[in-house]
């Protein structure tokens, strides 16, 4: 006679039972949480009943595997959120405190352009990255680590870069120097090789920003903002060479020893 045994009599007590499965058969259906071996048919008749047994290993819970990619994504948009808000925090509190500006006012139009500018691409950048089909980089972290490095060090290269020009022109005048690296400030050093380093470093930023969400819109931003600051850097560039010749010998506007 074949005892009515419950499931877990036949699971090592070292595991629990949700990581073992028990089979009549090797093709067969796994059995249930609640088997009992008195539920098979004929069972009272038998000499033996064969069970197929099989660690799983670790079973983490169902809301585990479910929040899991949910929370490593969200983890990202946290971070592409704090940097995108705080990139344009940082432009806005440079320009009430730091920025001192050859022209006073700006033309309606162009008022009009940026905004509609910006606005469209932070949109569309926040559509795509809170996706629900939108996919993890495809390095995983390391990826987006690598870019949040590279948004972080042209956010400050950026910023030392904009106090570097702020103290050469005195307040409340459109006096113009000439820039050169500012000692203790090593982020300067790219005075010597490019007539808006502030550029290069902004455009490094929107790499890094691209490189860890992986999104289209977000190259295409990088994209556009580096080609419009191409040819203000290319205008600043002649400027340069108009007033001061004898110190922009070799110098680039944008791109070291390239453009």
């Amino acid at each position: 006679m074949v005892m009515c045994l419950t499931f877990n009599s036949f699971v090592d007590k070292k595991y629990k039972y949700d990581r073992v499965s028990l089979r009549l058969g090797q093709r067969a259906k796994v059995l249930a949480d609640t088997f009992h071996l008195c539920d098979i048919d004929g069972v009272e008749k038998a000499s033996e009943v064969r069970l197929y047994y099989k660690d799983l290993g670790p079973q983490p819970g169902v809301g585990v595997n479910v929040m899991s990619p949910m929370t490593k994504d969200l983890g990202l948009r946290q971070i592409a959120c704090i940097c995108y808000v705080g990139h344009f925090a940082k432009r806005l509190l440079e320009t009430r405190f730091v920025h001192r500006f050859s022209h006073a006012t700006m033309p309606v139009s162009s008022l009009r352009r940026n905004c509609l500018y910006y606005w469209l691409f932070a949109l569309v950048i926040a559509y795509f990255t809170n996706h629900p089909l939108y996919k993890f980089p495809t390095f995983g972290w390391p990826q987006v680590y690598v870019g949040l490095g590279l948004f972080l060090i042209g956010e400050l290269g950026n910023f030392s870069c904009h106090l570097a020009l702020r103290n050469l022109r005195p307040a409340g005048t459109t006096v113009r120097q000439f820039p050169r690296p500012v000692p203790r400030s090593p982020l300067t050093f790219l005075f010597k090789y490019v007539a808006c380093p502030n550029y290069t470093y902004e455009t490094i930023s929107w790499i890094g920003f691209s490189l860890m969400t992986q999104t289209l819109p977000a190259v295409a931003f990088t994209a556009i903002g580096f080609w419009t600051m191409a040819q203000w850097a290319r205008n600043k560039l002649r400027d340069y060479r108009k007033e001061f010749p004898s110190f922009t010998r070799g110098l680039r506007a944008i791109v070291p020893f390239v453009y």
